[in-house]
């Protein structure tokens, strides 16, 4: 089979497009009023209603309206991409596959799309047919379209309708779920003749003492002294112990963590300000230690599997961490000031899992402590307890999970 094609909705693009509101900041009595121009999207899809008019037959009021106007005309802007489904495409055109989007859409989300997905071969959406897949006919009009043989063709849904649809016109087709692991659609393609280097595995690495260090050189604990020193506190070391009340890793912006610095310039009698706290912490911290040797091991894996960070990390952390490892240099990256809850809770254990197309069994996670790994254990996760000083530790047991199953 030389030809894949994929549908967008909840195969290549993640969710219901109302899903979009979670991102702003929408009260409960807004989101059940703004459902209603995520409801019954026939007439988009048919090409026969534009979201402009869309918005109109809405009838929302004028306060509605300017808080979420832009957002609604424009939500594909705001939708989440399925990573592997994106580089799965891209492997595909690097082994010579031809790569069509089959879609039931409207004309704005087209030509938005079409302008971000520039390696797709040929597009066959509803709106330009005036014809959504369920009517069967836009199954023939890709065919005719494009010369397409149906038997050298492979269909990816996430409705086993329109896979039954495909199928009576010769199509082989996959009912894909974003919720099931990616290994189940790597598998029928292979069995179906497509047989590509599919990544198959994630591995999740820790950061503090994985990759900045804890005990080498100047580490994280020397600076958290230094940077109570420098902000006026007269009583010694091991400030870090009293840190834990604060809950810093799970404050998510600067505004809470004004506040929680007043709270703890308060505790021990600083003498500076929010703003120059900031400077001296990133000023302090930007000093600490870090084994490059681990960064670099961590993103040369990417060739073999999906490679990701999970860590607690407070707000001002991430540009340090940014610049240690490059976090584009990542598939997946799970910081718990971003997702509100920190390891050893089994919460961030389950956002993590709910958020990547992986089975408990196909991932590997790589932290310093105890309590971390045994929370990971309890989700079926392969587990590692190493520090950066254990690299070759590490690289050992990410070979030997990589190559096995």
């Amino acid at each position: 089979m030389k030809n894949i094609i994929f549908d967008l909705g909840g195969v290549i693009l993640c969710d219901k497009p109302i899903s979009v509101l979670k991102q702003f900041n929408v009260t409960d009595g807004d989101y059940s009023e703004l459902s209603r121009f995520f409801s019954d999207w026939k007439n988009l899809d048919l090409g026969i209603e534009t979201l402009e008019e869309k918005l109109l037959s809405c009838n929302f009021s004028c306060e509605l309206l300017s808080k979420y106007k832009h957002i609604l005309l424009n939500y594909y802007e705001y939708r989440a991409f399925n990573k592997v489904l994106i580089d799965l495409i891209d492997v595909l055109k690097k082994n010579d596959y031809n790569v069509f989007i089959l879609s039931d859409n409207n004309k704005e989300c087209y030509e938005y799309y079409k302008k971000v997905f520039s390696n797709i071969d040929g597009w066959c959406l509803s709106c330009d047919y005036n014809t959504v897949k369920s009517e069967g006919k836009l199954f023939q009009i890709l065919i005719d379209k494009f010369n397409l043989d149906p038997m050298a063709c492979y269909f990816i849904d996430d409705k086993i309708d329109n896979i039954n649809i495909a199928e009576s016109y010769g199509i082989k087709g996959y009912k894909f779920d974003e919720h099931e692991s990616i290994n189940f659609l790597y598998d029928d393609m292979e069995k179906n003749g497509i047989k590509l280097d599919f990544r198959r595995k994630l591995i999740l690495f820790d950061w503090g003492n994985i990759v900045e260090s804890h005990s080498t050189g100047y580490n994280c604990y020397d600076a958290w002294n230094d940077l109570f020193a420098a902000c006026g506190y007269k009583s010694g070391n091991n400030v870090y112990d009293y840190l834990s009340k604060y809950n810093l890793n799970c404050i998510d912006s600067f505004d809470e963590l004004e506040k929680v610095y007043n709270e703890i310039s308060n505790d021990f009698s600083f003498n500076v300000s929010y703003n120059e706290f900031v400077l001296i912490f990133k000023r302090i911290f930007d000093k600490v230690y870090y084994y490059q040797d681990v960064a670099d091991y961590e993103v040369s894996l990417r060739d073999r599997c999906y490679v990701g960070i999970l860590s607690n990390l407070m707000i001002l952390d991430k540009e340090r961490l940014d610049k240690q490892v490059n976090l584009s240099n990542y598939d997946y990256v799970f910081l718990s000031f971003e997702m509100g809850v920190s390891k050893p809770n089994y919460d961030i254990y389950e956002k993590v899992i709910n958020s990547v197309p992986f089975s408990p069994k196909d991932i590997l996670f790589i932290d310093d402590r105890d309590d971390n790994i045994e929370s990971a254990k309890r989700f079926g996760w392969n587990v590692l307890k190493a520090t950066g000083l254990e690299l070759d530790k590490i690289k050992s047991v990410c070979d030997d999970f990589i190559s096995n199953g």
